[in-house]
């Protein structure tokens, strides 16, 4: 689909039902060059009858709609096509009742104004058709109305049956091949949309660069981890990482190798989490990982220690060897006894006491009640 289209659905939408819309015209020009002269020919056998002037006049509309469809609005083709189904319907059930395709005309308006107008105007159209149908029926049936024609003569020619066949046989297939088209085009509008609500999702709660969570699915996830750990008596913990000196390694190989180390980090740290765990980005070169469902303060340093060593190691950069330290803060919080905002901010301050205590370390503290109610 093109961009425009798909920033616009309502215009793709639009251009699928005029797409259908010119695929019935342009069966309906067929049907009025080579059925309108076949309709006339009957009249070898019936005589003429007002009706086949009015096909051979309906024929030409049809053919000049055609040709000259860019010129005119689409409500203005569809409009004119509804009107000369119903025209040619209505003068048909009169004229011969069941014997000719004047209900098919019908039925045809009413699903070529539910497909390219609306719903409600096909459906007033049916409705229509059927008390015009009942009517119609009664007038044969009580006599008011008559064939007039010789029924075995009209139903032996070969004229009689070609009109019928390309009105009742072939057209049909031809409107229904362009309300397949016009669901195909909607099916692809529905598949494109569902793409783009999934991106749309994935960049509101992943960080583009890196990977990383974004820091409202952080506070998501850390508020289930603590009501998990309040059910199960289990801890919490939150690991806060920061970069040391990440500013003069931007300045001194670029913004390229920066993206390269910020990249690699969460890559990294991926690699060593649990499926359970999360590592969100939530400064320029700050990433806090959740810790869920484990045991002790001790198991939180144990991965703290993991991470420290794997994400120190040198990042390659275009053939330079990049050196990466990290200060680090781990907070543990039993039962749940800390909120998720609180256990964030008390491992950021372990983190820069890390930094002051000489950086590339980390600090741990286990939360206690009392402070946790402070």
């Amino acid at each position: 689909m093109p961009d425009d289209e798909f920033l616009d659905p309502s215009a793709f939408i639009a251009r699928a039902r005029e797409e259908a819309l010119d695929r019935v015209l342009a069966g309906m020009a067929i049907v009025g060059a080579v059925g309108a002269p076949l309709s006339v020919m009957r009249s070898s056998v019936t005589g003429w009858m007002p009706v086949y002037g009015f096909h051979l006049l309906v024929g030409l509309t049809a053919v000049g709609l055609w040709l000259f469809r860019k010129q005119l609005p689409v409500k203005v083709r569809c409009g004119a096509l509804i009107a000369m189904m119903w025209s040619v319907g209505l003068l048909g059930v009169f004229t011969l009742g069941m014997l000719g395709a004047g209900t098919w005309w019908l039925a045809a308006s009413a699903l070529i104004a539910g497909m390219a107008i609306s719903l409600r105007l096909g459906t007033i159209l049916g409705a229509c058709a059927l008390v015009l149908l009942v009517l119609v029926a009664g007038g044969f049936t009580s006599g008011l109305l008559t064939l007039g024609i010789n029924l075995d003569a009209f139903m032996s020619t070969y004229s009689t049956w070609a009109t019928y066949i390309l009105v009742a046989a072939w057209l049909p297939m031809v409107i229904f091949s362009a309300f397949l088209k016009h669901s195909e085009l909607i099916a692809l509008l529905a598949e494109d949309t569902a793409k783009a609500q999934q991106k749309l999702r994935e960049f509101a709660n992943v960080d583009t660069l890196t990977g990383a969570v974004r820091p409202h699915v952080l506070e998501e996830k850390l508020q289930g981890a603590i009501e998990q750990s309040e059910r199960e008596s289990s801890c919490v913990g939150v690991v806060f990482i920061d970069l040391d000196r990440f500013k003069p390694i931007n300045d001194t190989y670029g913004h390229a190798a920066g993206d390269l180390i910020l990249k690699t980090v969460v890559e990294r740290a991926g690699k060593l989490l649990r499926s359970g765990d999360t590592i969100s980005r939530i400064g320029g070169d700050e990433f806090v990982v959740a810790l869920p469902g484990i045991q002790s303060e001790a198991e939180a340093e144990q991965v703290a220690e993991k991470l420290h060593k794997a994400l120190v190691q040198p990042v390659e950069f275009e053939g330079q060897s990049i050196d990466v330290g990290l200060s680090m803060g781990v907070a543990v919080a039993t039962h749940g006894c800390a909120s998720g905002p609180q256990l964030v901010k008390a491992a950021d301050e372990l983190m820069y006491e890390a930094k002051r205590s000489g950086r590339n370390c980390f600090f741990s503290r286990k939360l206690s009640a009392d402070v946790c109610a402070a």
